[in-house]
């Protein structure tokens, strides 16, 4: 078992096309993906929906990075891995992964791992991992938080 990290972002994204957050895994380690949550903190009552996918084209002059925060203990190292919330241009992702979904109006969605799903999302050497919402939807305003696993 590697160490946890927690990553938070209250976020009002523009479109469907750009992450609320991108994971990069460092260079000779894993990071991998435990837990995904979402609560609704809009105006209005609207379906709202996350996409969490790998990707497949890695993201040019990233931005805005949020630095992990140790969800185990003190003692555990800093974070290698890397955020992005920014990007000069987008990662491009894959074509299917994981849909989470909740009401804007305070409703809210997650996505766990399980024995089964454990390493479904996981990002290797520099890959990444990417967080934006899913198409078909008008993103409000919205908390995402992510558990992520490093080693």
């Amino acid at each position: 078992m590697g160490n946890r990290y927690v990553i938070t972002r209250s976020a009002t994204p523009a479109n469907t096309t750009d992450d609320i957050i991108t994971v990069r895994s460092a260079a000779n380690r894993r990071a991998r993906i435990l837990a995904v949550y979402a609560a609704g903190k809009g105006a209005s009552s609207a379906m709202q929906g996350l996409r969490v996918s790998r990707v497949g084209a890695v993201g040019i002059t990233p931005g805005g990075a949020i630095t992990p925060t140790k969800a185990d203990h003190n003692d555990q190292p800093a974070a290698t891995l890397t955020t992005a919330t920014t990007w000069a241009t987008q990662p491009v992702v894959e074509t299917n992964g994981v849909t989470i979904g909740w009401n804007a109006l305070g409703g809210f969605g997650q996505w766990v791992a399980s024995q089964v799903t454990k390493g479904m999302f996981e990002a290797r050497n520099g890959e990444e991992l990417s967080i934006r919402p899913a198409t078909g939807t008008t993103p409000q305003l919205q908390e995402i938080t992510v558990v992520v696993e490093e080693d």
